[in-house]
């Protein structure tokens, strides 16, 4: 039930919640120098002021003092800690915001790397929602996930006789990749990669298995999303208390 969840969870949109950050983005970016941000973001002289000021926007939330009402924050009290799970592509945020937090009094926030799913075109590409056929998104169809993953990107070998010599190289298989991710046992994981990687089982098996495998996640998603109301949404987005202060800790999800 999407009512358990409610009471414990808060999202935000940084338009929307902007008058509750601004106060911590203040801060950060009184701490910040223009070369530190250029030297941790890659930027230059040609990129535009938005580019620079971004960095202190996104911190913002890795502070529990950015929710001040939503975590019942007493400042008598220590600020919370933050984890923060996040893409590798969001490190270079949060190592500004951690070489910051001494100079704030709060604590450093915590981060969880993720690694990225990858691209149906090859393991090393990057998938893009500008190019419907390098992923597998949420809201498709079984047939559309069958189609894109049957076409993904190989680590079989270029005939027969050369794969059940040779065997396939795992770490260019996108659907064995997908298996990796998503197969929820791992003893077979583990017998499909001896079979697959000795050449006693095929591309199109281990494809097939992994459409099996993403499309039942993706169906159970899609089900639970067709129960959430536009009720529930405003509910998650309405600042209220969500924590008992003195077991919380912050957990910011980051999206661009």
């Amino acid at each position: 039930s999407n009512t358990n969840y409610i009471p414990r969870t808060f999202i935000f949109r940084n338009t929307d919640y902007i008058s509750q950050l601004y106060s911590n983005v203040i801060r950060i970016q009184k701490l910040i120098t223009y070369s530190q941000a250029s030297s941790t973001l890659g930027l230059n002289a040609s990129d535009c002021i938005g580019k620079t000021a971004f960095p202190a926007i996104q911190a913002a939330p890795a502070f529990s003092t950015a929710f001040v009402k939503v975590l019942g924050l007493d400042y008598n009290r220590k600020p919370l800690l933050c984890v923060v799970p996040c893409a590798i592509d969001q490190d270079p945020f949060f190592r500004l915001a951690r070489d910051v937090a001494t100079k704030l009094k709060e604590p450093k926030p915590v981060l969880l790397h993720t690694r990225f799913v990858p691209s149906l075109q090859g393991v090393g590409t990057k998938a893009s929602s500008s190019i419907p056929s390098s992923t597998v998104f949420l809201s498709d169809s079984q047939q559309d996930i069958k189609k894109k993953i049957m076409r993904a990107k190989s680590g079989g070998q270029e005939s027969l006789a050369l794969h059940r010599q040779l065997g396939a190289d795992l770490d260019e298989d996108v659907a064995f990749q997908y298996l990796r991710y998503f197969h929820p046992n791992d003893t077979r994981l583990e017998e499909i990669a001896k079979e697959y990687s000795s050449g006693g089982m095929l591309s199109g098996t281990v494809k097939e298995e992994a459409v099996s495998v993403v499309a039942t996640i993706i169906a159970k998603f899609q089900e639970r999303r067709e129960q959430v109301t536009n009720n529930d949404v405003r509910e998650f987005m309405r600042e209220r208390v969500i924590v008992d202060r003195a077991r919380a800790c912050v957990c910011c999800l980051t999206s661009n």
